[in-house]
């Protein structure tokens, strides 16, 4: 009896469980591509996502491990960007799950369980429930953030990861204000070979470890040429994000 106890105790000790946060993301991107060097017109498209997420997090034998939930989403897109974002995309992707460890460097990001354009694109900002903040970081704290958290990447940025470079600006209480220098390279994909930057700000507030609020802005600038081309042809993007803290 008393090793049953000493085993529940223990696994009650190893899942802990941190009460969930339920947070609003909202998603806004334009993309655009001249293709007057090829004598085409240019192409064009938008999206909107809109996704309400809970966020918890589980201690286990290997360390923290984060978990995200799609409550409710919706989205739209137009022209390029249309089919990827199809409002029917949104009811089909609640559900979806993420599940990734805390605090360790992410080589890729978590996979839902429910794969599509819009939840891969929602991959990116799950990661950013869970702040990565400097240990005793304090006003004038600065540190990099490697991991590949832009809403800008896509499959094939995996291995060229968005560098956030995160400084304090004020510690008030027990709270964190924070900025960050957005800045990446573009990769080339198989059928494409591209050269670009990516540049952007972040801000956001950490209260008690918690994220309460983020706000990006990034902007991408791109030459591409696809196999085969006589011309090159430029693409720019532009992606706004906000994440806040309901409750």
């Amino acid at each position: 009896m008393l090793n049953g106890i000493l085993a529940l105790a223990a696994l009650a000790t190893m899942q802990q469980q941190q009460a969930p946060a339920h947070y609003r993301i909202t998603l806004k991107a334009t993309r655009s591509v001249d293709r007057s060097a090829n004598g085409e017109e240019a192409v064009s498209g938008t999206y909107t996502a809109v996704a309400f997420m809970t966020a918890t997090t589980t201690t286990e034998a290997g360390g923290k491990v984060g978990h995200v939930v799609i409550d409710s989403v919706r989205c739209s897109g137009t022209g390029i960007m249309s089919m990827a974002y199809d409002t029917i995309v949104g009811p089909r992707s609640r559900g979806a799950r993420y599940d990734f460890p805390i605090g360790e460097h992410m080589a890729e990001l978590p996979i839902p369980s429910i794969g599509n354009t819009l939840t891969n694109t929602l991959a990116q900002t799950a990661v950013m429930l869970f702040p990565n903040v400097e240990t005793g970081a304090r006003t004038g704290s600065t540190w990099v953030d490697s991991l590949d958290t832009s809403p800008l990447a896509d499959a094939s940025a995996k291995n060229r990861p968005v560098v956030t470079r995160w400084k304090v600006v004020s510690a008030p209480a027990d709270s964190l204000i924070l900025e960050g220098d957005v800045r990446a390279t573009v990769p080339a994909n198989d059928r494409m070979t591209s050269t670009g930057i990516i540049t952007g700000v972040r801000h956001a507030t950490i209260v008690g470890g918690m994220l309460r609020m983020q706000t990006s802005t990034t902007n991408t600038h791109t030459m591409m040429a696809p196999q085969g081309a006589t011309a090159i042809m430029s693409g720019t993007a532009t992606t706004m994000l906000e994440i806040v803290l309901l409750r």
